[in-house]
């Protein structure tokens, strides 16, 4: 009896710590899947929507069958298809990789003008706590110009990534006012997301957006929230189970992931 009481006294210590380091590291970045598996084809969508914005309120990702890009801004998803036009997500919709965090309390700030995305990656990296900590910044107001791109919904069997986005539609903004979901990795994360900046875009009127490709703020606001807690959820079915996710060569996956991320060839379309 009195061993039991040990061991009962015992795991609630554990439990208690576990708690306190849950709380003291604050909330979490929350990643479902790996960009590995969707850069070998792993589009079949296995989390719902609604099971993702349990956890958090701001994220990018992709849904079932790679139809497009995805962005949630408040609590709501919608999804960028090939034709540009931005569509309302389910709840009951299903993604194979997504990313999300709760950034709504995050201080805002304004935004420098910039002529480029790469003076706006440059904006929000100066903004870091830390670049080996996990961060998202949520860019609101009005941009001279901008340009997005999207993929089309693929078929079985799946193709990877790399050669999906050589058919992608880009999308050409002149002025426009809208909401950027700014994602930032650390440079460790290897395969598993995206070292440095990603970027997904959706118009004030909730119309179009994409995946970000440039971007030139004109006048804007800046919310960031970093975050030193990693929330990885595996899929628990499907391809994932049985899908060769063996490390590329080293430098390849990198030279892989910036192709995916910077294409800039596609069927041009103006907005």
């Amino acid at each position: 009896m009195k061993r039991r009481s040990c061991c009962l006294g015992l795991i609630l210590v554990l439990l208690l710590a576990s708690a306190g380091f849950a709380a003291d590291s604050g909330p979490a970045f929350t990643q479902y899947s790996t960009l590995g598996a969707l850069l070998r084809g792993g589009y079949d969508g296995t989390m719902t929507i609604g099971e993702a914005l349990r956890h958090g309120d701001y994220g990018l990702g992709t849904v079932d069958g790679l139809d497009g890009e995805l962005i949630c801004v408040r609590s709501a998803c919608r999804q960028i298809r090939a034709d540009g036009r931005a569509y309302a997500v389910a709840p009951e919709a299903t993604t194979p990789f997504i990313q999300i965090a709760p950034v709504a309390d995050a201080p805002r700030t304004a935004l420098p003008p910039a002529n480029s995305l790469a003076e706006v990656e440059k904006t929000l990296t100066g903004m870091l706590e830390s670049p080996n900590f996990f961060a998202v910044a949520v860019i609101e107001g009005e941009f001279a110009s901008a340009t997005t791109r999207s993929v089309p919904r693929q078929e079985k069997p799946y193709p990877p990534l790399a050669a999906v986005v050589k058919h992608q539609s880009v999308f050409r903004f002149g002025t426009v006012s809208g909401t950027v979901v700014a994602v930032y990795e650390p440079p460790y994360v290897g395969e598993m997301g995206v070292a440095g900046w990603h970027l997904h875009f959706l118009t004030a009127d909730l119309a179009a957006g994409g995946h970000v490709l440039d971007l030139a703020p004109r006048k804007a606001s800046v919310a960031l929230a970093t975050y030193r807690r990693l929330d990885l959820i595996l899929p628990g079915s499907g391809a994932f189970l049985t899908q060769d996710l063996s490390p590329a060569k080293p430098g390849e996956a990198a030279k892989t992931i910036d192709a995916v991320e910077r294409q800039q060839g596609g069927t041009q379309k103006a907005q």
